[in-house]
This record gives structure tokens, sequence and C-alpha cells, in this order.
């Protein structure tokens, strides 16, 4: 007499993303009313009811390091004015938090300094940013948490007086944590773009003459700048 019956598999466990291990298990049930006999009761790396038998495996997953990108908005600004510098961080993995074991300094190209007010900031949990007026970095500090992937920012305002493209790297290694450091080079790149601004003048000296007498006209032309002003005629 032959029995037909189903098997209901049951796989329990978590997604291979980002973390240390991953434990996979396999449950296989019989129907109501069939039972396993006592024979089977030991199942290769694995255990048997008279209901079920399971089976565990466990299995070693690579680490994936955090990520970091870089971006200016705008993009391109006039001599003397401000773009705002976001430098952006992912933490891959999903049951992990990320956690600063350095701090973390981006070195802008030179002619790039902080705004006078370089309003600097950050989203992530327990983090602290920090950017003097005029200087040429922005830091986000040692111990800053990146929750189990989570994205989170550093921002600050800069600014340059020098017309120019300026590309701004955040080179690998840059970032590190207790999961692992960036692996790749990231860049932005700022356009800042000459910005003169020119006043002319004119006086006489002296102002008051007899007929036949001469007198001197004066030009003065002042460029507040803040760039040099080219191809003046």
């Amino acid at each position: 007499m032959t029995m037909l019956f189903a098997l209901a598999l049951l796989m329990c466990g978590q997604p291979a993303f980002a973390q240390s291990r991953v434990t996979n298990t396999a449950v296989v049930s019989v129907p109501s009313g069939v039972s396993i006999l006592p024979a089977s009761s030991t199942a290769l790396n694995g255990t048997c009811t008279f209901s079920a038998c399971s089976s565990a495996d466990s299995d070693p997953i690579s680490t994936s390091p955090p990520t970091i990108t870089k971006s200016f908005s705008p993009t391109s600004i006039p001599a003397g004015g401000t773009s705002l510098l976001t430098i952006g961080i992912t933490n891959t993995h999903a049951f992990t938090s990320a956690t600063l074991t350095l701090t973390l300094t981006d070195v802008y190209p030179g002619n790039v300094v902080n705004a006078a007010n370089p309003n600097a900031q950050t989203s992530c949990p327990s983090g602290a940013a920090n950017a003097s007026a005029g200087g040429n970095t922005v830091t986000l500090a040692l111990g800053t948490l990146i929750p189990p992937g989570g994205y989170c920012t550093l921002t600050v305002v800069v600014t340059s007086s020098v017309a120019g493209t300026y590309t701004n790297t955040i080179p690998a290694g840059s970032l590190t944590t207790n999961v692992g450091t960036n692996s790749s080079v990231v860049t932005a790149s700022l356009v800042v773009n000459a910005q003169a601004d020119l006043v002319i003048t004119k006086t006489a000296t002296p102002t008051a003459v007899v007929a036949g007498a001469t007198f001197t006209y004066v030009l003065v032309v002042v460029n507040a700048g803040p760039s040099a002003a080219a191809n003046v005629t």
C-alpha cells in the first residue's frame, strides 16, 4: 500500500546582507496522523521527533565596509559666493552599527575655505561636526554612530574668492569604523567663476579756473572684486 503525503519545508534565517554569519534552519513536518519511526529519530546534522525533522547550517559572510559620497550644491558659484558641501555615509551592515574609530577629516583643495558662517552639521547619531570660519577642513568626531543599514550626512558651507575649478577628494581609507573603511576614492568638483565689481570716479583739479588756464581731470577706477578684472578698457 502506498501512502502519499505532503512535506512542508520551512527555511528560517537572516538575510545574508553585510553581516558576519548567517544561519539557515530547515524544518520538515509530516501530516497529522503520520509519525516518524524511532529508528529515524537521528538525522544527519539535525534531529527528528515523531512529527518533524530539523537541521541548521551556519555559514560565514564576508564583511561589507561603509561607503561614502560627496557633493557640492550649487556646483558653480561666483567668486565670493557660497556652496554647501555634503558628505554622505552609508553603513551597509544590516544588523551592526558602524562607529567611527578615528576622526573623519576632509581637507579642501587650495583656495577653498569655510565660509564666515560654516554652519557645520551632521545627521549622524552621537556625531559632532566641526569647521572653523576661514579654515580648510571639516571634521566628524570619533565615536560618531551610523545605525545598521543607515545613512547620515556631514554638511558645511564653503567659499572661494579665486576663480577656478576645484576638486575635493576623500581618499580610500579615510572613513575608519569598527566594521571597516571606505574602499573607494570619492571626489566632487566646485567651479568658481570670476566676479569683478568696477567703479569709476572723475574729479577736476582745480574745480574753478580763469579763461585760458589749465586744469586736470583725474579718473579713478576701483575693482571691489573679489576677482581680478580682465580685459578692462
